[in-house]
């Protein structure tokens, strides 16, 4: 008389290690015994790295481009490479028509408020 049906018991622990023999547990802990001893030499290993790129080399202060609102032909240029530009340097000097149009206009405007003023004054 049977008291465990067959399917229980094919499913105990005795059977499992029976069905699975020594052999493959020894692959196992090879393997297992392997992977950790590769963990474990991790911060033994040292590997040199080198990297090359092209690319360009620029000073820590970015280049700052100017921009004139009036175009003309240059008359004296006061610049040199690498000059320290302090407030109020006269950098270049233009020479433009339209540059002149704009002072006589300035000037006859001028001008007329200071007849106006004094007009005002009489």
């Amino acid at each position: 008389m049977k008291i465990f049906p067959k399917e229980i018991i094919e499913n105990t622990s005795q059977v499992h290690e029976f069905k699975h023999s020594t052999r493959s547990k020894i692959i196992y802990m090879s393997i297992l015994t392997l992977i950790i001893s590769a963990l474990a030499c991790l911060p033994f290993v040292y590997i040199n790295i080198y990297t090359s790129s092209t690319g360009i080399i620029r000073s820590s202060e970015e280049r700052i481009s100017l921009q004139m609102l009036y175009s003309g032909k240059i008359k004296t240029i006061n610049l040199k490479n690498n000059q320290k530009v302090n407030k109020g340097d006269v950098l270049m000097v233009l020479e433009s028509k339209e540059i002149k149009e704009k002072l006589n206009f300035i000037d006859f405007q001028l001008k007329t408020v200071k007849t106006h003023i004094s007009d005002l004054k009489t």
